[in-house]
């Protein structure tokens, strides 16, 4: 099966997107290792609300990366060549997605797609971006208990912003592992 990574980005309040499902609060003035990560994905997978939102972007942004969409309601029809659309539970989707060796899949959003993965144990490495922003409300990184409270994380300042990433790997027969890239580790960050 292909290696599952999480690139994602979320508020200091532990939110993926404001209460109206924006995401203009996350900062666009450098890639904060977007380019490097995307150069590794095969093969997205998202949600049906994801996929609308991004339609609204104008332009598809992942060109002609395969997209699967996640929907109660397969037999959609894409607005981009690229986007299949399917059902079924996250070990299926990996099991069947067609990609080149070696690359990664990457489930773009929402919380509940990445939650999903997370829950299966099919998430072999997160890269989060916190935004030293508050939102106050909206769509939570991960729906429900997160699905690693025993993990070890560790943090890389990036960039000129003050954005910290937290990455976190998981290994044959251990649930995550990491090495610690900083003498502090926020953990209890997104305590529920």
């Amino acid at each position: 099966m292909a290696e599952v990574s999480l690139f994602i980005a979320a508020s200091l309040d532990g939110f993926i997107a404001d209460s109206d499902g924006g995401v203009d609060w996350l900062f666009t003035d450098e890639d904060y290792g977007y380019e490097a990560f995307f150069a590794t994905v095969g093969a997205l997978v998202m949600g049906r609300r994801t996929y609308e939102h991004v339609l609204g972007y104008g332009a598809w942004p992942y060109g002609s990366t395969p997209a699967i969409v996640l929907t109660t309601k397969p037999s959609m029809s894409a607005a981009v060549p690229s986007v299949s659309f399917a059902s079924g539970q996250p070990v299926d989707i990996l099991q069947t997605v067609d990609m080149p060796q070696g690359k990664k899949l990457w489930p773009v959003g929402g919380a509940q797609v990445a939650s999903d993965f997370a829950r299966a144990g099919l998430i072999d490495e997160v890269v989060l971006s916190i935004h030293p922003v508050l939102l106050g409300g909206g769509a939570p990184l991960f729906e429900g208990p997160r699905p690693w409270q025993d993990a070890v994380s560790c943090s890389l300042p990036i960039g000129g912003r003050p954005v910290v990433h937290r990455r976190r790997m998981r290994a044959a027969g251990l649930r995550f592992r990491s090495k610690v890239l900083c003498p502090w580790s926020s953990s209890d960050l997104f305590r529920q």
